[in-house]
């Protein structure tokens, strides 16, 4: 396995994952008019979770020698448990009236949502722990994956909050700003 496509698939799956979170937060957003849109940051962290779990306890069945085949094998899976996963969400019908019904298409689609994270944790679990390539190099993937998937949304939001936190700077530390031409100083006399 080279090492440079064991990174950008680190760098893949883990940005596919965040994206697949903004999805189904969108989608439950819609079906449940923003009532459980949560829900797919909660199920996100258990199917994650969960097939980190797995990973650890069937750590004997995944050896370094058959990482490429499991990575491809887990990988494959997440790939189709979106697709899956999401057809499924979408063709899901919401009943918000109280009833055993209810509980059970709710567990159904938060099992339905669990799945594709579930893949997506054994592949992240595999390639942190059974490779031979440095970890670090890995998280910094997932570090990177994470990044270009935030800075499209947090960078209108920064630059329109910079002037308001310089703002706070300067009132927090009692000084206004300069004033005619004077800066204003601190001292700090007893």
């Amino acid at each position: 396995m080279k090492r440079n496509y064991f990174y950008a698939g680190v760098l893949l799956v883990c940005a596919s994952v965040l994206m697949l979170q903004i999805i189904e937060t969108r989608l439950l957003s819609v079906v449940s008019h923003y009532y459980l849109a949560f829900l797919s940051i909660s199920m996100a962290m258990f199917g994650m979770t969960a097939g980190a779990v797995w990973v650890y306890y069937r750590g004997e069945r995944f050896t370094r020698e058959r990482l490429p085949h499991d990575l491809t094998l887990f990988a494959s899976a997440y790939g189709l448990s979106v697709v899956a996963s999401l057809l499924l969400q979408i063709s899901h019908a919401a009943v918000l009236v109280v009833s055993a019904t209810m509980l059970v298409l709710w567990a159904e689609l938060a099992l339905v949502m669990a799945t594709p994270f579930f893949f997506a944790g054994v592949v992240v679990s595999l390639a942190l722990t059974r490779s031979h390539f440095r970890v670090a190099l890995a998280r910094r993937s997932a570090v990177l994956a994470f990044s270009a998937c935030w800075e499209p949304l947090t960078g209108p939001l920064r630059s329109f909050l910079s002037p308001l936190s310089h703002l706070s700077g300067q009132l927090s530390s009692g000084c206004p700003g300069p004033r005619r031409g004077r800066s204003c100083t601190i001292s700090s006399s007893a």
